[in-house]
């Protein structure tokens, strides 16, 4: 029965996959619950017989202290380990029955708790689904149990370079802020997690008002209010607790870190910091890191240091942007000897961006890309369903999805140039090398 169930949920997905939206705007609906102040996010879809559903609740790292990292990510895995109901094998096996995909994680600005199932299902799913949001009891057995994987999962992320890099880059850029924690916690900060924290956190920041329910698929919008009716009317605001989050202070920094690990290449990180979500410069920024390194083949980054000078197969930057802060960062393998040169031509190719414009071909085919790929942002189900949860968190406004187009065309060589020399630093950074450092030239790195 299970096996012929998921044959069938397999088919479907795999047909939604190649299902785009078109170029058409999602016209969705957006209401406020008034009996909780949940918000409630619809956009209906008739095409294929599924439906997918988001919660996204404002409860994260940002709210946990920091002798307790990692709790508000421990507390999203365990939600599905069992409810006042109904215990972790009977959720595991109802979903199943139903095909429903159920799940929980946690970032640095929240939680988010997903489903997705059939049609003919989602009532059924959609009942799970609320209860764990609800009504977890974060039973003792199972909490030890995912506790000792986590910190498993921590130690084993002590062998990878990326990780030990980017979680010393961030502690130095973010000393006294949630976001210069790992997500998951440390090896220090987990075991001082209790089951009564789980409970407590929960109780204190899974609140309707402070969430947005996203629905997506073959349902109608008076469908859904009467599942909302049915399964959340009950759920009240704890209004004891405040907000209390604080943006990140971008005050420049210089800082050199090195890791010594016996490895064969060393790996690079350079940033500092960037911008939150909702800064107007996010779209020239987009452009403009494009050029630089987020371009692929066709970045400055890449044609200088792999086409031209052979010296590492990838390397790429990006912008961070979370809702109170984020940052810039430049990422690169080489070869342990290598190292100070990539270091070196890295730096001159953001003071180049930095210090003159980039030519009409480089705008053009940046925009090109932007805004060519942003359709296929929105393909699926579960595409939909993120966007618009997210455009929802961050404020970006319910036309978002058409003004991004004029957002990105809008831009000039002028701004580009503009936001590299207000964002990027080729001289306040912090650099963190991994590898063999006793046979890296420190000298020649400055």
């Amino acid at each position: 029965m299970y096996k012929k169930t998921w044959i069938i949920i397999l088919v479907i997905l795999l047909i939604n996959l190649f299902v785009t939206t078109k170029s058409r705007a999602l016209e969705y609906k957006r209401e406020v619950y008034n009996k909780n102040g949940l918000t409630i996010i619809h956009y209906e879809r008739k095409d294929l017989p599924l439906v997918k559903a988001e919660m996204l609740i404002d409860a994260s790292p940002m709210d946990e202290p920091a002798n307790l990292s990692g709790l508000a990510s421990l507390t999203s895995s365990m939600l599905i380990e069992g409810t006042k109901t109904k215990t972790s094998e009977q959720i595991s096996q109802e979903a199943e029955f139903m095909a429903a995909d159920i799940g929980a994680s946690s970032n640095e600005d929240f939680t988010a708790i997903t489903l997705y199932t059939l049609k003919k299902d989602f009532k059924g799913g959609f009942e799970i689904f609320s209860d764990i949001i609800q009504n977890p009891i974060f039973p003792k057995k199972e909490f030890l149990r995912n506790k000792e994987i986590l910190l498993d999962s921590l130690k084993q992320r002590e062998e990878s370079p990326s990780y030990l890099a980017t979680r010393a880059f961030l502690k130095e850029l973010f000393p006294d802020h949630p976001y210069g924690r790992y997500v998951m916690g440390d090896a220090k900060t987990v075991p001082n997690i209790k089951q009564s924290d789980l409970i407590r956190f929960h109780r204190d920041y899974y609140s309707p008002n402070r969430a947005i329910l996203t629905v997506v698929g073959d349902i109608s919008f008076e469908e859904t209010l009467k599942l909302v009716d049915q399964y959340f009317s009950n759920w009240s605001n704890n209004d004891n607790i405040k907000p209390n989050k604080t943006e990140t202070n971008r005050k420049p920094i210089k800082k050199i870190i090195t890791i010594d690990r016996p490895l064969t290449q060393s790996t690079i990180m350079i940033g500092s910091h960037g911008i939150k979500r909702s800064n107007p410069d996010f779209y020239k920024l987009s452009v403009m890191n494009y050029i630089l390194g987020g371009g692929g083949f066709r970045s400055r980054l890449m044609e200088n240091i792999r086409n031209k000078r052979g010296y590492a197969y990838d390397v790429h930057s990006y912008f961070k942007t979370n809702k109170y802060g984020g940052y810039f960062s430049l990422n690169v393998k080489t070869k342990t000897e290598l190292t100070d040169k990539v270091i070196t031509e890295s730096l001159n190719e953001i003071k180049n961006i930095m210090t003159s414009e980039v030519t009409d071909v480089e705008l053009s085919d940046a925009k090109a890309f932007l805004t060519g790929s942003f359709p296929l942002r929105l393909d699926t189900l579960a595409d939909i369903a993120s966007f618009l949860s997210l455009v929802e968190f961050y404020g970006l406004g319910m036309t978002y999805d058409k003004d991004y187009i004029n957002y990105i065309n809008n831009v000039t060589i002028a701004e580009v140039k503009d936001v590299a020399s207000r964002y990027l630093d080729d001289k306040n950074y912090i650099l963190v090398i991994v590898g063999d450092t006793k046979k890296i030239d420190k000298e020649k790195i400055h």
